[in-house]
């Protein structure tokens, strides 16, 4: 029996089982050692063949400069793309269909599994980061570079990894067909590339001026700490996104990430505020309203994926009071309440800019609140209007389809509105470009014409047709809200809007 205890008490036993297995793993991997064999190639390549090559290595005095920057660029270009892919397609080859059992009848919880796998992803970066820094810190030695500013932008670069592995393991953990998966792994690889490119500009304002830095005022830690702030933010969303997905299909999976990115918004929102008031202008609090209005724009057309039935186990935690099954109906896993719940959210986003501006009318950037206000009411309409339409048409034209597979209709029906008209008025019209734009009049590219009476005409277009749209899914807005009941024992299962398919995994 001591025995016993003493095994259970072991330290060991308090490490996440999952990052044991992807410690073991990794060092056990002849990608991994073949990719840290031909990084170490590559700095002793560099840095040797400036030593040997370069005529003026003893006269530059900023020599070192441009040997930091190649060794930089390809650390970050080898950690924001080979450690997020490596974690992420593991990730996804356990979610295969003939792997799926083994993977959900395991006792570890999803978030240990996402604990376990990030936490080996972070290691493996450190392990890069290390494996790169004695080369970096010689180019101290080259001339043009200080210390702390190599230690510094190597933490940066480091931090900003971290966020690059988190969607690693987001994308790794998105379910559903092969379309699915390729749009989210794309939209990723976009989208770190630019960080990519963007974090190695930063760079080279960090090394101009990095020995200045540290003797700047509250406001530029202040400023880091906000950066880190929202990285931490967006790496906890991340996660809990990822939770989800990885949770049981029956279970009410999207409820803490709903409830957690309002926490964000909430958050973020205050800290605008906060450097909108002590800045004089309203740049911090219309940046965060363009951000917020994005991500509840993108936000929208993923829910109308999400379930329009729920299971016995998510029906008997119901409220059967009117009232509080009004509220689990917005936070619960469900298209129609997800889209509700993430409009009011625009809703409030609009308010809060509207009030500040009413209230800080003295600011710096006042006069451009009205036209980031309109852009995102068009903006967001426009793309509500293409949620509701397919909405709409679901029992008709989508009845069998996969539930996740409608974010995919709601996409491509907004690019085809468009691409169909810019290409009806390139063959119809001789001087297509020296006409008014009316093509851009159904999407929200009409946001880059800068004409008053155009956008005042897209501003009814978009009242008429989310008028209509409403009218039109509000069958399937109050068939979904008459489904959502508690359950009773002698109470028959409520009947789908859609026949079941087997790869509907009610994201």
């Amino acid at each position: 029996m001591n025995q016993a205890k003493a095994a259970v008490s072991e330290p060991s036993d308090w490490i996440n089982p999952v990052a044991v297995k992807e410690f073991r793993q990794a060092v056990q991997s002849r990608w991994v050692v073949a990719v840290l064999m031909l990084f170490l190639l590559l700095n002793l390549t560099i840095i040797g063949g400036y030593l040997l090559l370069s005529p003026d290595v003893h006269t530059d005095t900023e020599g070192g400069q441009g040997v930091f920057v190649a060794l930089l660029s390809i650390l970050v270009f080898t950690c924001f793309g080979f450690v997020p892919a490596y974690t992420g397609i593991r990730l996804s080859l356990e979610r295969h269909s003939t792997d799926i059992d083994l993977f959900f009848i395991t006792t570890i919880t999803p978030g240990a599994i996402v604990r376990g796998k990030y936490l080996a992803a972070m290691a493996l970066t450190l392990l890069i980061f290390s494996t790169c820094m004695p080369f970096m810190v010689l180019t101290y030695l080259l001339r043009g570079i200080d210390l702390p500013t190599i230690f510094l932008i190597l933490a940066g670069c480091f931090v900003v990894c971290a966020a690059a592995n988190a969607m690693g393991l987001f994308a790794g953990a998105v379910s559903g067909g092969w379309i699915i998966r390729g749009l989210v792994a794309a939209g990723v690889i976009i989208f770190m590339f630019q960080i990519s490119v963007a974090m190695l500009g930063t760079v080279q304002g960090l090394m101009f001026f990095g020995p200045g830095l540290w003797g700047h005022g509250w406001e530029v830690w202040a400023g880091v700490g906000t950066f880190l702030l929202v990285e931490l933010l967006g790496i906890g969303l991340l996660y809990v996104f990822a939770v989800a997905l990885l949770s049981a299909r029956p279970a009410n999976r999207m409820m803490v990430p709903r409830l957690y990115l309002t926490g964000c918004w909430a958050v973020t929102g205050c800290v605008a505020l906060l450097w909108s008031h002590v800045h004089l202008t309203m740049e911090p609090v219309t940046g965060w309203a363009v951000m917020s209005v994005i991500a509840t724009c993108i936000l929208v057309v993923a829910v109308t994926g999400e379930r329009d039935t729920w299971s016995v186990r998510v029906r008997r935690t119901i409220p059967r009071n009117p009232l509080p099954r009004l509220g689990a109906f917005l936070t619960y896993t469900g298209s129609a309440g997800g889209l509700l719940w993430y409009t009011m959210l625009f809703a409030a986003t609009m308010l809060v800019l509207h009030g500040w501006h009413a209230l800080m009318s003295g600011f710096a950037g006042a006069s451009d609140v009205s036209d980031v206000f309109r852009g995102s009411l068009i903006g967001f309409g426009f793309v509500l209007c293409y949620c509701l339409t397919i909405a709409a048409l679901r029992p008709v034209l989508f009845r069998n389809a996969p539930t996740p597979h409608l974010s995919v209709f709601v996409m491509f029906f907004g690019m085809a509105m468009c691409l169909v008209p810019y290409l009806v008025a390139f063959f119809i019209e001789q001087n297509w470009w020296l006409a008014e734009p009316w093509y851009f009049l159904v999407s929200p590219l009409i946001l880059t014409v800068m004409r008053t009476n155009l956008m005042e005409t897209a501003e009814w277009i978009v009242i008429g047709w989310l008028i209509l749209s409403t009218m039109a899914a509000a069958p399937w807005a109050v068939g979904q809200w008459r489904r959502f009941t508690p359950h009773r024992a002698a109470e028959p299962e409520p009947v789908p809007t859609a026949v079941p398919h087997q790869d509907d995994l009610a994201t």
